[in-house]
């Protein structure tokens, strides 16, 4: 059980994690200040965690036992794809002709799952390792354990998974100073993405996380719906030999904007009255608010290294910066996934 706040993704305590009441109590609970919860909110919250993570706390099976599991533990994967990655020999019983095999898989009750393929002998067994929830999620919980007739539906972990692999090239094993890095947007979940290094398949941590801003750089985020692109780039003399090419390459995540979800309401886009969703250009045709954008960034700490977005002015079109590019017909948000070009062949994206 990972939650994000809570051990070792982001306070890098030990793996080796047990779930304890104490446990369920630090991640329901916001301990100080006018926001902390009562004691009936709190129980409140750590019912609603365990009901998520597979617990029969409302005994929907009405046998009276309250800490069994629910028969279905898995909500809806609807946008998004499980993702295998091969560890390779690894020891343990782990050779070439059994290698450690995982899939990891997102869905729409929140969580990002590692489940193990195989084990040592060569038995599959289907166990999840651990499940990561972003904790912007959390307000998802209530409607996943009332589950209304016909309500709307709620989004998780919506968006495609980005698997990168650094070191094991040569004998096919992800272990010591090798990388594994998963990617993955929200999609109808909302406007962040995610990076996890899970190069220990068995000690996941979060590398960087990117949501929309206000007066930062990801101001045109959208929803999250683009896949992440990962690929290699050189824009700048980083050996300092005076020169750029192949040696000076990095590797960079690439996405789009994302989806403006005003667009969910076709009127939205007839309407020239509205104000603050976009505007009506001069041709009346309706300009997205966020998500019109494209970004690269770098894969290993998230950080912005150019990004194209609209401008407003005549005859803007242009650099504004070094790391930003302006186009004035960018009028329309990207939740497609973007297609990098290596149009010389060199191993680089141009």
């Amino acid at each position: 059980l990972l939650w994000e706040e809570l051990c070792p993704l982001v306070k890098n305590r030990a793996c080796n994690i047990t779930v304890t009441p104490d446990t369920w109590t630090e991640a329901a609970s916001l301990n100080s200040g006018s926001d902390a919860v009562s004691a009936n909110d709190q129980e409140a919250a750590i019912n609603l965690l365990k009901f998520n993570r597979g617990i029969d706390v409302y005994d929907r099976d009405k046998d009276f036992v309250y800490t069994d599991s629910r028969p279905w533990l898995f909500s809806d994967i609807l946008h998004t794809q499980p993702a295998p990655l091969n560890y390779g020999a690894t020891g343990g019983g782990y050779t070439q002709a059994n290698p450690e095999l995982y899939v990891l898989t997102a869905s729409n009750d929140g969580f990002v799952r590692m489940i193990r393929n195989n084990d040592g002998s060569g038995t599959p067994d289907g166990e999840e390792v651990w499940a990561f929830m972003p904790r912007e999620l959390l307000p998802i919980l209530g409607d996943l354990r009332g589950d209304p007739i016909g309500g709307v539906h709620p989004y998780g972990v919506d968006g495609a998974i980005s698997i990168y692999t650094e070191g094991n090239e040569i004998d096919g094993t992800i272990s010591g100073s090798d990388k594994a890095i998963a990617y993955f947007g929200l999609r109808r979940g909302g406007y962040s993405y995610y990076a996890l290094d899970i190069s220990d398949p068995n000690c996941p941590k979060i590398l960087w996380k990117i949501s929309k801003t206000s007066g930062g750089n990801f101001d045109e985020l959208g929803q999250t719906w683009s896949r992440p692109r990962i690929r290699q780039m050189a824009w700048q003399d980083t050996n300092s030999d005076n020169k750029i090419d192949i040696q000076d390459r990095q590797t960079v995540v690439i996405f789009g904007g994302g989806y403006d979800k005003t667009k969910d309401n076709y009127e939205n886009l007839l309407d020239a009255s509205l104000t603050g969703v976009g505007d009506i250009n001069e041709n009346n045709k309706y300009v997205d608010n966020e998500g019109n954008a494209l970004f690269i960034v770098d894969a290993l700490d998230g950080s912005l290294i150019w990004k194209a977005t609209k401008c407003s002015a005549a005859n803007c079109t242009g650099n504004l910066n070094a790391t930003e590019y302006n186009h004035e017909e960018l009028r329309d948000s990207i939740p497609s996934d973007v297609t990098p070009v290596d149009s010389d062949s060199d191993g680089l994206v141009d």
